[in-house]
């Protein structure tokens, strides 16, 4: 990577640092509970970030360029645009929001839309390098972090570990590394982050990994007719093995505590998320047809206390979340833009295989967390899939896909 490629904007590599510095933050913030630290300066601080790289969008990017692409029909930032107008009719129509702060709500559901189409933008006019640069950068810290949790909360449950969400953060960067054409960079990334999704000891983010090692497999080694037959099958045996061997190895690390979190989920629930559900499903049943049609308000779940828990706990289902707090309405943008994502990396594995890998392993991410957590309403972590999504369709209008 040339170093002359991140220079070309000042304004563009400053937004880019200032992201990275944002995923730093919103990942030390959630380490709170671990180190007992008071972390309402990073929460402030992550707040006046997503304020500032805001405003930069607004008044230092070249808006006319952007808003220049032409929307023929069904398109990815059509879906994107209509659920923009659809959550500030949202926003007006529901009551929530009078006990939150609503900069920092409107921030929190609109923050991944400017940064879709601030993706946009890098993708069309100018390059996606400088951000993957920045995300190389950041990596180590955010695996330090992770370390650093785990061996923290390996002390207060005497020596047992307990899962934790902070590799998420990592996961969600392995579409951007995945664009690099060093297939060596890409098999040691995918290792490294694959086994810190199993050292976390997270369910979810372990079967996340899984898959995205099945699906490296499948575009790298299944589909690539570009080396023989014999040598694709040595690369995979070797590839496999390494994979399996970290598996066992993480297991054997914590004391068989890997697998028996798998074997518990029957007992457990998925952590309770049957029960959690069961809750949200009821308590939409109940809302009035007027709640149905438009839903109840942006985190209405947790606010209302759908749950009946002590915390106050979200829907952990983003297909559930957008029912209860966006209606039917809103839950139908959202299926749509599912159902739009899967056609578009149909069309990318006709037009461009090399980029099938990276597309497919954002679909994967966005898939399973959705279904066993949150991405919408946490703008910490959507905006990394958001931000891929818009570079990839800037540079799909600008005919450059073939350069990526």
């Amino acid at each position: 990577m040339h170093l002359s490629v991140f220079f070309e904007n000042k304004v563009i590599l400053f937004i880019n640092v200032l992201l990275g510095l944002f995923f730093v933050l919103s990942n030390f913030e959630s380490l709170s509970d671990i180190t007992g630290t008071n972390t309402m300066y990073s929460f402030y601080l992550r707040f006046l970030i997503m304020f500032a790289i805001s405003i930069l969008l607004l008044f230092s990017i070249d808006r006319g360029n952007v808003l220049s692409l032409k929307i023929k029909g069904l398109s990815l930032t059509f879906l994107v645009s209509l659920w923009a107008i659809y959550v500030f009719c949202n926003m007006l129509l529901t009551t929530p929001y009078l006990n939150m702060g609503v900069i920092t709500i409107f921030l929190s559901s609109y923050f991944w839309i400017f940064i879709y189409f601030y993706g946009l933008y890098v993708g069309k006019y100018n390059t996606s390098k400088s951000i993957i640069g920045v995300f190389f950068f950041i990596l180590p810290i955010l695996l330090y972090m992770l370390i650093f949790a785990s061996n923290r909360r390996s002390l207060e449950f005497e020596n047992q570990l307990a899962s934790i969400n902070y590799v998420m953060y990592a996961v969600l960067l392995l579409p951007w590394f995945f664009l690099v054409k060093s297939n060596v960079v890409k098999i040691f990334t995918l290792l490294l982050i694959s086994g810190a999704s199993f050292f976390s000891m997270k369910r979810g983010v372990s079967i996340v990994a899984v898959l995205l090692m099945l699906n490296f497999v499948y575009w790298q080694f299944l589909r690539n007719n570009k080396k023989s037959i014999f040598f694709r099958f040595i690369l995979l045996i070797l590839f496999l093995f390494i994979g399996v061997s970290l598996l066992f190895f993480v297991n054997e690390f914590s004391n068989g505590f890997l697998l028996q979190r798998f074997l518990n989920m029957q007992e457990d629930h998925g952590s309770g998320r049957g029960d959690i559900y069961y809750l949200v499903i009821k308590g939409f049943m109940e809302l009035d047809f007027f709640e149905k049609l438009f839903g109840s308000g942006y985190y209405s779940v947790s606010l209302n206390n759908v749950t009946h828990s002590f915390e106050a706990l979200s829907a952990h289902n983003d297909p559930l979340e957008i029912l209860y707090d966006y209606g039917i309405l809103g839950e139908s943008i959202y299926i749509s833009f599912f159902l739009f994502l899967i056609k578009r990396m149909c069309y990318f594995a006709k037009r461009n295989p090399d980029l099938s890998l990276s597309y497919s392993s954002s679909i994967i991410i966005f898939i399973v967390l959705s279904l066993i957590s949150h991405l919408i309403i946490y703008p910490t972590y959507f905006v990394s899939l958001t931000l891929f999504w818009g570079v990839v369709e800037g540079m799909e209008k600008k005919g450059d896909l073939k350069k990526m």
